[in-house]
């Protein structure tokens, strides 16, 4: 089996408004290598098929650009983080404040769902974070002495 190899054509059509707003091929570049970190880039990662691996990863280096502060804003020389995540728990107009709330979320989930690209790595990710089971044979250690097997 092989590992996903970054392409940035493959990369900024999928996320046109990251590439066209400041995410360069080398700040990408880095920042799958930050991804390969978060989830196994390897034949012992639990995603197995490649292609579908690729896509998580370049869903990790989006989320990873968004916290950042990417997509920059017009006339932004540096990126500044912003944006709205989850549904709008309270709004009020003088002054202007929003809250935002995604309900009660872990530990591990919350950060996950500090962009839209991460929340979408969250839940295409889920099959992967279920308990997996594999049973293993008994071992035989002689006559009526199975190790395993409550005797």
């Amino acid at each position: 089996m092989a590992v996903a190899v970054f392409n940035y054509g493959q990369f900024s059509a999928l996320f046109p408004e990251l590439a066209n707003g400041g995410v360069t091929e080398p700040v990408a570049s880095s920042l799958f290598a930050v991804a390969g970190l978060l989830l196994d880039n390897t034949d012992c990662s639990p995603v197995q098929d490649v292609t579908a691996r690729l896509t998580y990863l370049n869903y990790i280096v989006a989320h990873l650009a968004s916290i950042a502060g990417y997509p920059l804003a017009a006339g932004a020389t540096s990126p500044s983080p912003s944006g709205v995540i989850g549904r709008i728990s309270s709004a009020t107009e003088g002054s202007v404040s929003v809250s935002s709330d995604y309900g009660q979320v872990s530990s591990n989930q919350a950060y996950w769902l500090q962009s839209q690209y991460g929340a979408l790595y969250w839940q295409l990710t889920a099959p992967f974070r279920t308990m997996q089971y594999r049973a293993v044979p008994p071992r035989y250690f002689g006559p009526g002495r199975f190790y395993g097997y409550g005797r």
